[in-house]
């Protein structure tokens, strides 16, 4: 059960030790073959350990174990680590972070197959005869009031600005406000000031202007008066 290893040394000697005293300070019982690795709750696998003891047993045993039960004994130093805000180097809680990670995909129902594919089929069925929470509602005036209220003074993010641009394209009737189209006019004239155009963006700027040049000298060429 237990890599034979000079930690597997330090766990035995830390648990004679203990076996041979009596303390008058708090303590914490140890299971010295955890339970969730086969232990019992017997007297000859319990222990007394001090509350630093117990913190190192558990560390040892993340040392003497392999597979599925080195997982679950680093499961429990975070759990310890979190539950009594224990203080650990960088490298000890990135270690235990990435084999609690590990326990969770094995041991949490949520990460299995079998649920995930289980959760997408109830979701499927229940939006084929129930709707979205607010799909095809509308916001009463006074909602719309207090919506527009709460946003008043926030900046948007550039992402957020895409998003919404992305939303409204293609909307039928969608059509902005003679105040929003002065404003953006606006920014836009402020926007092509600072503006430089490269070589070739000028280059096709200037082709299309001589297009549009000709297209109207030859509507004009070709106009004939009306007759009186």
């Amino acid at each position: 059960m237990f890599i034979q290893n000079k930690y597997y040394n330090y766990y035995n000697n830390l648990i004679n030790k203990a076996k041979n005293r009596l303390l008058d300070c708090y303590t914490e019982k140890h299971h010295i073959i955890p339970k969730s690795i086969g232990g019992n709750d017997s007297l000859e696998n319990l222990v007394s350990l001090t509350a630093r003891e117990h913190f190192i047993a558990h560390l040892l045993l993340t040392k003497i174990t392999l597979g599925k039960n080195k997982l679950k004994m680093i499961n429990a130093v975070f759990c310890m680590v979190n539950m009594n805000n224990t203080k650990i180097n960088s490298k000890t809680y990135e270690k235990l972070k990435n084999g609690h990670s590990m326990f969770m995909k094995e041991n949490n129902p949520a990460f299995s197959k079998e649920t995930r594919e289980k959760i997408g089929k109830t979701l499927k069925e229940y939006y084929k005869t129930n709707k979205v929470p607010f799909q095809g509602k509308k916001h009463s005036e006074k909602s719309k009031k207090l919506i527009s209220e709460s946003r008043k003074g926030k900046k948007l993010s550039e992402e957020h600005k895409l998003k919404l641009s992305i939303a409204h394209q293609g909307k039928k009737g969608f059509k902005h406000s003679e105040k929003t189209k002065l404003i953006l006019s606006e920014k836009s004239k402020i926007s092509n000031l600072n503006r430089k155009h490269s070589e070739e963006t000028k280059k096709i700027i200037s082709e299309k202007a001589k297009l549009r040049w000709l297209n109207e000298k030859n509507n004009n060429f070709n106009y004939t008066a009306p007759s009186h």
